[in-house]
């Protein structure tokens, strides 16, 4: 907690500092990526007989576009699963997953994503890795039973706009398990309102089908903060039941370098069981149960601090799960970002 507090009160100095061993050795990590990028992009220009990116036809921003370019903005920087399930910017992303809580075990581990764009081969196309890990690096060519257990890699299709509609379109590797999948959202202004229903469908031909709603609802009550309400449902055919969740959350961003997050969620499933802790093998299941499950309440403070690359986050927590009788299991989660490429957010 000191090396932040230290890490505070440098970063204003730091920042109009020359460049040091750290700007050169990230910069040139940087230049490598955008390298690769291009070399791949050319490649698969050559085998698709791609066209030269061309700029988007222009039109008019309306009120709608623009607080979607807010709310966009606050998403980016909290990196939530909405921002990475949508976004084609360019980056790389290492970040140091810290996990402490007193009902759970504890959990560290270092992942590894990246989205990188094909200009040249598609102007619509981007490359993904979603989450390598230590864990999970070891089965990129192992068949595993756990779906996250391996890591997802393959290329985005960003399709064109229609009747107001946009859709992603991904297809790539679980593993060594191919699958594909299809993402809609549409946006509709209601006073002060934007909702924003997004469904998605994914086919794997080891994990089977799923398929995901989320339904949010954003306001902002003033500049530098947004609520939101997000309705989430999800069916899947290895789970039983239906999950879903009801999560309430306000961020809050009072400069580009600053900015804080509180969370109330409410999960539960409608044929819910968890295994037992009664030391048995292979684990006893307890009765299927249809209710909420989990109440969780979270806190985030995000911190872009030294140079525009680096990024951490403080995320206490408090949940009460049914699998512990409801009684609180108190966490910390303390993330590290590093950023390649020309990422921005």
């Amino acid at each position: 907690m000191w090396l932040l507090l230290v890490s505070d009160g440098m970063a204003e100095g730091n920042t109009s500092q020359q460049e040091g061993y750290m700007d050169e050795l990230h910069k040139s990590f940087s230049e490598k990526v955008l390298e690769w990028s291009d070399m791949v992009d050319v490649t698969l220009s050559e085998w698709l007989g791609g066209e030269e990116n061309s700029t988007e036809p222009g039109r008019a921003k309306s009120e709608e576009e623009k607080l979607l370019k807010e709310r966009t903005s606050t998403d980016a920087f909290f990196q939530s699963d909405k921002y990475l399930g949508e976004t084609d910017d360019t980056y790389l992303r290492v970040r140091f997953d810290t996990q402490f809580q007193n009902r759970e075990e504890n959990e560290f581990n270092v992942r590894v994503s990246a989205h990188l764009p094909l200009s040249r081969s598609k102007k619509r196309f981007n490359l993904f890795v979603e989450d390598v890990n230590k864990d999970n690096a070891k089965n990129v060519l192992e068949d595993t039973d756990e779906k996250n257990a391996a890591p997802r890699l393959g290329i985005n299709y960003f399709a064109p706009e229609a009747y107001g509609v946009r859709s992603k379109y991904s297809i790539g590797l679980v593993g060594i398990h191919p699958y594909v999948r299809a993402r809609y959202n549409i946006l509709f202004e209601t006073g002060e309102w934007i909702i924003e229903p997004v469904q998605s469908f994914e086919y794997s031909t080891k994990y089977q089908f799923e398929e995901e709603t989320d339904l949010y609802f954003d306001t902002q009550p003033n500049d530098v903060s947004l609520f939101r309400l997000q309705l989430y449902r999800k069916t899947e055919t290895r789970t039983d039941g239906m999950d879903y969740a009801f999560i309430f959350s306000y961020f809050y961003t009072g400069s580009r370098e600053t900015g804080w997050r509180v969370s109330q969620t409410f999960w539960g499933n409608t044929q819910y069981s968890y295994s037992v802790d009664d030391g048995t093998e292979p684990p006893v299941m307890s009765e299927p149960y249809g209710g909420i499950s989990d109440y969780r309440t979270e806190l985030s403070w995000r911190r872009n601090v030294w140079r525009k690359w680096f990024f951490y986050e403080l995320m206490p927590s408090v949940n009460f799960h049914r699998r512990h009788d409801y009684r609180p299991n108190y966490a910390f989660r303390f993330y590290l970002d590093f950023y390649f490429g020309t990422y921005r957010w």
